[in-house]
């Protein structure tokens, strides 16, 4: 949490979170340099735990800040814009406790501020943080999970030193691939670790105007590019199967809506992965911190 004018939208947050058919043990809430926010959310809170960082610096130290402060063997993530379906930690669960996985994420649904733009491709979706055409509609196992909608095993996010610090958002930055880079470096500190897509555990992402626009789902869009070569340069090529699987898709996709009349989400479809080509081409790779690598034991 970084922005007091999220308000409404973090006390819808944290009342979903007390309305959970799995009440978590404890809820964490995190403000990233944002003393107004701290301010107002001490009077407003009673049984979650504020911290506070002194200055923004990230989703990444956010999150990890987060983790330093759960003593349960899981640990939930929830983004501070969205609402959560009442089973949602209860599907998260259920799933890790039928297959034994390390993180199990659920499924975003975008939340407009009003209808649905209609030039606006669901593939893309996932600039807006949500989940997009082409990812499996029933749970699957996957390369990684949405770290705004998961459940993660604590002890592996420990070994890792939890998030890389130079991978994510800070502010109103569009950079990613933080997730990726955790979920591939913990599968390949334990080659038995999996993650699970699980569908049913829903939540609802509040998309803003201001990012329901062309302009910044191509600026998004850019962004990953670069990130993806970060993760290139730290993981190799094979850690980008799932972007490859995925630009491998574009063009039937793009032939599909054309055929379909939908002709702005064709273009948009296209230019978007266009975009995240240049940022991939012209991205100087971000160092690996020490705090990204793995524990020693």
């Amino acid at each position: 949490m970084y922005d007091l004018a999220r308000w409404e939208q973090i006390q819808a947050a944290l009342a979903s979170l007390r309305e959970q058919t799995c009440p978590p043990a404890k809820v964490v809430v995190v403000v990233d340099g944002c003393p107004p926010l701290a301010q107002a959310l001490r009077t407003a809170i009673v049984e979650e735990e504020l911290v506070e960082l002194p200055r923004n610096r990230g989703l990444s130290i956010a999150r990890n800040a987060g983790i330093e402060r759960v003593r349960t063997p899981w640990v939930a993530f929830l983004d501070d814009d969205a609402v959560a379906e009442p089973t949602w930690l209860e599907r998260l669960d259920e799933a890790r406790r039928a297959t034994g996985a390390v993180g199990v994420g659920g499924w975003v649904e975008p939340m407009y501020d009003g209808p649905p733009p209609t030039w606006f491709p669901p593939h893309l979706l996932w600039t807006v943080g949500c989940s997009h055409e082409g990812l499996p509609t029933s749970r699957s196992v996957v390369r990684n999970v949405f770290g705004g909608c998961a459940l993660m095993s604590t002890s592996a996010l420990r070994q890792l030193g939890g998030y890389d610090p130079a991978l994510g958002r800070r502010g109103d930055s569009a950079e990613g691939g933080e997730e990726a880079d955790l979920c591939i470096r913990i599968s390949r500190l334990d080659p038995t670790a999996t993650f699970l897509l699980e569908p049913s555990a829903r939540i609802h992402h509040h998309v803003p105007r201001t990012r329901a626009r062309v302009g910044y789902v191509l600026r998004r869009c850019y962004a990953e590019g670069g990130s993806k070569r970060t993760l290139s340069s730290r993981l190799g090529a094979g850690s980008l199967s799932s972007e490859t699987t995925f630009v491998k898709s574009v063009g039937p996709d793009v032939a599909r809506l054309i055929a379909a009349g939908k002709i702005a989400q064709a273009i948009v479809l296209l230019a978007g992965v266009i975009a995240a080509g240049l940022g991939y081409l012209t991205t100087r790779p971000a160092p690996v911190r020490a705090s990204a690598r793995p524990a020693s034991n």
